[in-house]
């Protein structure tokens, strides 16, 4: 009795985009001056003083405030440190955790 084989096809692959591709060339260019930028220039992102501070004040630990927003206790220690900007959406969300007002 001959055996039946299954012929399996192999998935698409995605084709990389194009250097002349002027979504492509757009966002690089964004990547690339948004890493220029220092943190506190960045609109919106608040200066990691002012991140530090206000956990602090509320009695929160690196480990619960990170908790809070939903990201690891070491993303929340790089905003702090300044090694990274905090999203605007971040820092709303833990302002509406808090219940504090944006300052």
């Amino acid at each position: 009795m001959p055996s039946a084989t299954r012929q399996v096809e192999p998935l698409p692959t995605r084709k990389p985009a194009k250097p002349s591709d002027p979504v492509a060339k757009s966002t690089r260019r964004k990547r690339a001056e948004s890493a220029a930028l220092p943190a506190d220039v960045l609109e919106g992102a608040p200066p990691a003083h002012q991140v530090r501070e206000l956990r602090a004040h509320y009695d929160l630990t690196a480990a619960a405030a990170a908790e809070l927003v939903h990201v690891t206790e070491n993303a929340w220690r790089k905003w702090e440190r300044g090694a990274r900007a905090m999203d605007l959406a971040h820092w709303e969300l833990f302002l509406i955790k808090i219940g504090a007002r944006k300052p």
